[in-house]
């Protein structure tokens, strides 16, 4: 007979649970049970997205597509004059054009060109609406643009009259009364209201908020906002795009933009044209001058002398012919000190076993030769060495042989030696003849060659310059921009990209959905509580013989004879499991 089980036996390890235990049916059911929670966090979330959007202010991409010329290079800024005499400058590249672009000084023109700076917005049924193109009234400040750039205010306007206006506070109070067209102080300055309507009768109560922001934080905003991108990777074409909620006041944006950057371009070129021009026009009226003396002078020397340039020409040549044969001397001066230098190499003892150095440029092809071949056995002697001794027969035939080349050589380089002896003391003595001839010219000849070089050297310097400024002169009025424009501002798509109504209303879905589901989970997952015969199944070994329901009856006694309740049926159903 099997004994009872111990409290050991019962309480055990749970069975690691596997897929096979996984019940979609009772998972569902136990989430559903609560399907009101999720419904609520629908209704909750939906709503919220809903007044997020409508609360939201709808946002725009425009863009412009320009192409940059990769050739503004000297020949663009006026400087290709000077390209010949290599001042030629590097191309700039895409990424610096880029960053002109979006550089703070071509910003800051364009918000004060367009007054951006100054906006004005109407009263919607929702958010204030910002009127760009034709606002009802405008308002000009009489203090310097450098300080009404740096000031902030916010202007309540209401229109009581087609000739008269009232400042208003937060509250809509009347803080004063005045006319349009006359002078009126404000918290920023001085500052004239003008109808930009001829008829303001249908706008009579409107209230206009004015707002004046510091350039300095819109040309921030606005270079936050500004992409440009490359459009391919080695592509010079760029992509010139902002987010805006005012379709036109972004198009009017980047295409002023790109206005003024081209501006920038053909402006710093024509500066450059401009200042290449002024210093041609200084160097031709200096070196015009310069022209005019050395030729008085010349004319001046010759006329005195009577010299004509048949000397002139004749001294030069002998100039010349001198120069001749100083570079012949030079050529056999070193022929003999290389002769020489292998002379000594061959009558050094010590390098009888070396190889002689050869290619040092002497002149005869049969000495060349013969110490190739003196080479040569120099090489195979080592090499046999390296196996045998010098009594070696073949060793010792090399050693002979090598000694007869020496001999040869010897009498070879001391025969090449005395030729190139005469050659040169020929060439040195007509040298000395050719010097005598030069020193016995007179003394104004030397003074007139040097007034002729001078005199032509001054002279070139001139018909260039005036060449080159006739150059400069046609590309000064040929000036073009660095870029062309393929498109101009338009708008990337018609739906607004902001915010994304879509991508808005399925998160909220999801965050109704998962948001009660985490915190069911999370409730569930600290609950320690036994909650189905299925727990105590998992926990113990022992058979489970009947569960009793919590009941309601506040009865003090939980079972009777009579009664028919869940649980005085549990419990006979306990009683009757027991007896098996």
């Amino acid at each position: 007979m099997k004994s009872n089980p111990t409290p050991d036996e019962i309480l055990k390890t749970p069975p690691i649970s596997g897929f096979k235990d996984f019940n979609l049916k009772e998972l569902l059911l136990k989430y559903l049970k609560h399907w009101y929670w999720f419904v609520l966090c629908f209704l909750i979330f939906t709503v919220f997205a809903y007044v997020s959007l409508r609360y939201s202010t709808p946002l725009y991409d425009v863009s412009s597509t320009i192409v940059i010329s990769q050739e503004d290079n000297l020949s663009d800024a006026g400087l290709s004059v000077f390209k010949d005499l290599g001042l030629e400058q590097t191309q700039d590249q895409i990424e610096n054009e880029i960053q002109i672009l979006k550089s703070k000084t071509l910003i800051n023109h364009v918000i004060t060109k367009l007054k951006l700076h100054v906006q004005y917005f109407y009263e919607g049924r929702v958010l204030d609406v910002e009127e760009y193109e034709n606002p009802i009234i405008t308002i000009d400040f009489l203090a310097s643009d450098t300080i009404i750039y740096e000031k902030f205010g916010v202007f309540n306007v209401r229109i009581n009259t087609g000739t008269s206006f009232s400042f208003m506070d937060a509250d809509g109070n009347v803080l004063s009364t005045h006319a349009f067209g006359e002078t009126v102080s404000t918290s920023v300055g001085e500052a004239v209201l003008v109808p930009n309507q001829a008829d303001l009768s249908t706008s009579i109560g409107k209230v206009i908020k004015i707002k004046l922001i510091p350039v300095r934080n819109l040309v921030a905003n606005y270079r936050a906002r500004l992409a440009i991108t490359r459009v391919g990777q080695n592509s010079s074409v760029l992509q010139v795009s902002i987010r805006d909620a005012v379709i036109p006041k972004a198009k009017d944006f980047i295409d002023h933009l790109i206005d003024a950057y081209s501006a920038r371009s053909i402006n710093n070129k024509k500066e450059t044209s401009n200042k290449t021009a002024q210093f041609l026009n200084d160097r031709l009226q200096d070196i015009s001058e310069d022209l005019s003396t050395v030729d008085s002078e010349a004319a001046k020397y010759m006329s005195q002398y009577g010299i004509t340039e048949d000397v002139s020409g004749s001294t030069g040549r002998l100039a010349d012919i001198s120069t001749d044969n100083k570079r012949e001397i030079a050529i056999y001066e070193t022929q003999n000190l290389l002769i020489q230098s292998t002379i000594d190499f061959i009558k050094n003892k010590e390098a009888e076993n070396d190889p002689i150095p050869s290619n040092l440029g002497i002149d005869d092809s049969s000495i060349t030769t013969e110490i190739g071949k003196y080479n040569t056995l120099v090489l195979q002697r080592r090499r046999l060495l390296k196996t045998s001794s010098v009594q070696n027969p073949v060793v010792v035939k090399i050693d002979d042989e090598l000694e007869g080349l020496r001999e040869v050589l010897f009498q070879s380089l001391l025969s090449l030696k005395g030729k190139v002896a005469i050659k040169l003391g020929s060439v040195q003595t007509r040298e000395k003849g050719f010097k005598s001839k030069l020193y016995q010219a007179p003394e104004r000849q030397k003074d007139l060659r040097e007034i002729a070089r001078e005199q032509g050297v001054t002279e070139q310097l001139y018909l260039y310059l005036l060449q080159k400024k006739e150059e400069a002169d046609i590309t000064s009025h040929i000036t073009v921009p660095n870029s062309r424009i393929i498109d101009r501002a338009s708008l990337t798509s018609f739906l607004p990209v902001s915010p994304n109504k879509k991508s808005i209303y399925m998160l909220s879905t999801v965050l109704s959905l998962l948001i009660p589901f985490v915190i069911l989970y999370i409730r569930d997952l600290l609950n320690t509580n036994v909650k189905s015969k299925r727990d105590l199944e998992e926990l113990v070994s022992a058979p489970i013989i009947g569960t009793i329901p919590k009941g309601k009856s506040k009865n003090q006694f939980a079972i009777d004879k009579t009664s028919r309740s869940p649980v005085s049926e549990a419990f006979r159903i306990l009683r009757t499991n027991i007896n098996f």
